[in-house]
């Protein structure tokens, strides 16, 4: 194991044995076969309206649904929006985890996150559609952007109020896994 890995995982033990992060957050990555602690300081909620398209018998039909950027990340970040929050990682042991649910078709970003299971594998709504963990290690950043056609899990929304979303993670992927319980702040409304 590089010392840099063992380095950011002592750190991130300690901060999560210390009871920091928002609202209870708990999440365990396992990331190229490193078990990482993720002691949650900063989140954000995004609303955007994602469009299908399915092309049959030469006819085209176009459809909608909500879909919610959730960005949680153990450093102070921007949350303006998709952008600002996947800024490419600068600080040694940064650690951000990123995902998108869409909701039910028909709807748009003005449509609030809703309770629910949303499963890694599934057609076009109430899916996890993208899922990826970043780190900053050994003076760069790594990238891991799950392939969830072949992932396995889910992400369960347990709770929706005017300014937080919490739930359940447990999605992976051969030896990459993000599991464990977060709340986030909804920061950005439509």
């Amino acid at each position: 194991m590089k010392l840099n890995t063992i380095m950011l995982t002592i750190a991130m033990s300690i901060l999560a044995a210390c009871g920091g992060g928002a609202g209870g957050s708990k999440i365990t990555i396992s990331f190229n076969g490193t078990s990482v602690p993720l002691d949650v300081k900063s989140s954000g909620v995004y609303p955007s309206t994602k469009t299908f398209s399915m092309t049959k018998d030469g006819e085209t039909t176009m459809t909608k649904a909500v879909n919610h950027y959730v960005a949680l990340s153990n450093f102070e970040m921007e949350t303006k929006g998709p952008v600002t929050m996947g800024k490419a990682l600068t600080g040694d042991g940064n650690v951000r985890v990123t995902f998108q649910i869409v909701g039910d078709e028909g709807t748009d970003e003005k449509a609030a996150v809703k309770t629910g299971t949303y499963a890694a594998k599934c057609d076009k709504y109430n899916c996890v559609d993208y899922l990826q963990v970043s780190r900053f290690t050994g003076g760069k950043e790594e990238k891991i952007s799950f392939t969830m056609s072949k992932a396995e899990g889910e992400i369960k929304i347990t709770s929706v109020t005017d300014d937080t979303i919490s739930g359940e993670v447990n999605v992976s992927e051969g030896q990459h896994s993000v599991k464990g319980s977060f709340t986030a702040k909804v920061t950005t409304k439509r």
